[in-house]
């Protein structure tokens, strides 16, 4: 495993571009959404930098199977959104998510927060992480 490919088990060749690919998607989503421009993952989208913050899971997608026989199609691709997961008493943000499927695989990818960027979301993008919060109330009602 390359030290710039955390948590990763990948074959050796995937390369840095498949990491920033997905980078970029979470940059974009952060974007649409008005949300915090992360430095560390924006240089490294852009390729100003080797390091890389973007953690990475590919599986099998579990429901292709299921949703090509129901919809009577060729194939389908899906994306997950963009997800905040909270610590467990959901003060600060751990990490930005979210998730690809195309083709019968799965991908999950996210960066984790460091504090300077837990603590900049917290106290310069509020509105937004009190609209995630409410997410995840609203969510554990119904």
């Amino acid at each position: 495993m390359k030290k710039n490919q955390p948590n990763c088990p990948l074959p050796n060749d995937v390369g840095e571009d498949t990491f920033r690919y997905f980078a970029k998607i979470l940059c974009c989503f952060l974007a649409e959404i008005g949300g915090p421009r992360s430095r560390s993952l924006s240089a490294f989208a852009l390729g100003h930098s080797s390091r890389n913050p973007v953690f990475l899971r590919i599986s099998e997608d579990e429901d292709y199977e299921a949703i090509l026989a129901a919809n009577d199609t060729q194939g389908f691709a899906a994306h997950g959104g963009l997800t905040f997961r909270f610590d467990d008493k959901k003060r600060w943000v751990q990490s930005i998510e979210s998730s690809l499927s195309a083709g019968g695989i799965h991908y999950e990818f996210w960066t984790q927060l460091r504090w300077l960027s837990k603590l900049e979301l917290q106290f310069m993008f509020g509105d937004l992480i009190c609209t995630a919060r409410a997410s995840i109330t609203q969510s554990v009602e119904h």
